[in-house]
């Protein structure tokens, strides 16, 4: 074998057509065709990549020998057919995150996954140059005790749908179709980042609000703030929301420590000690360490070499899939976590 045959399925999550450009810029990795329920658009997604071939059904890519692993990047109500389908067909899987619409959801396509002995990754690209920085001086003890993590990411989709220029961001203001709102969206990229600093929590509380016609019809939280709470006293808060103008300051990252701390700032990466009289020192970008290897290029290599899914993987899926869902169930007072 020369290379994997990947296909893709679902256009729904707004990402979906680059996924088709990181496949095909992936080493050993080639494009075996898309499916979409709506085969228009089934067929526009595949004209990001010209000559891509387009399924007339979910069926065809998993009774296809060719193929040998799909990327979905459906809506997350679809992810539990898709994932375990395509589990019970041999297939490996890649998907958007998050893993589902609820814990339960998660788990069993946890035991599919499992039992199929499937590759599997979701997406989460959250260990960047500047959060491995930070993970660093963490780790060396150079900041002391953690005492507060901080994970912000915000944009103005839900504006854009709002007025009628974002279609595809839909389907995230259909709590049926996405589990929730901007806190299940961005809010996954925060639950993992807090996870592997401070690892799990024992309790969250939050508070959400929605500013769109659309985001108050339906109950959607297009803005929130959540705070976990961690076993050794450490604090995470995660600040998401899809009603905020395009300006620096969208997203944000912050390290504090008894000793220490690290922020990510529109014009870079700072740290400060305790008892360094510069102040805070700014990191160029070419100072700063390698990031983790993309979703794709991981789930490819793990599948190629056969290596064990030790990053992305399934149960730390559903552990961050329990996060967000208690962070619903946490609004307006505190929830006790058990892991």
């Amino acid at each position: 074998m020369k290379y994997l045959n990947i296909a893709h399925a679902g256009a729904d999550h707004t990402h979906y057509p680059h996924f088709l450009e990181y496949t095909s810029q992936t080493p050993y990795a080639k494009i075996a065709g898309v499916f979409d329920y709506r085969p228009e658009k089934a067929k526009k997604w595949a004209e990001v990549i010209p000559g891509t071939k387009v399924y007339d059904s979910y069926e065809a890519m998993l009774t296809d020998p060719s193929v040998d692993g799909i990327v979905i990047t459906a809506s997350p109500l679809l992810h539990e057919e898709y994932i375990i389908k395509a589990a019970k067909a041999g297939k490996h899987c890649y998907a958007e995150q998050p893993l589902s619409v609820s814990v339960d959801a998660a788990e069993r396509i946890r035991d599919a996954v499992k039992e199929a002995g499937i590759h599997f990754a979701l997406a989460n690209p959250v260990k960047r140059p500047s959060k491995v920085f930070a993970k660093k001086l963490a780790d060396s003890g150079l900041l002391g005790d953690i005492l507060q993590v901080r994970y912000r990411g915000c944009h103005d989709n839900g504006l854009l749908m709002s007025q009628g220029k974002f279609e595809d961001f839909r389907y995230c203001y259909d709590k049926k179709q996405n589990g929730g709102g901007s806190m299940t969206n961005m809010g996954s990229h925060g639950v993992k980042l807090l996870r592997w600093f401070l690892g799990n929590p024992v309790s969250v509380c939050s508070q959400f609000s929605s500013f769109t016609p659309e985001g108050k019809e339906n109950g959607i939280d297009e803005n929130a703030v959540v705070i976990f709470k961690f076993a050794n006293g450490a604090l995470g808060t995660i600040e998401t929301g899809w009603v905020h103008p395009r300006f620096q300051g969208q997203a944000g990252f912050e390290v504090h420590g008894t000793l220490g701390s690290v922020v990510e700032r529109p014009d870079g990466v700072y740290y400060r000690f305790v008892d360094d009289h510069r102040g805070w020192v700014h990191v160029p970008d070419k100072l700063l360490p390698a990031g983790v290897p993309s979703t794709i290029t991981y789930w490819v290599d793990r599948i190629w070499n056969d290596l064990p899914d030790d990053e992305y993987g399934i149960d730390e899926a559903v552990e961050l899939q329990k996060m967000i869902c208690a962070a619903y169930e946490a609004e307006g007072k505190e929830v006790p976590l058990h892991f």
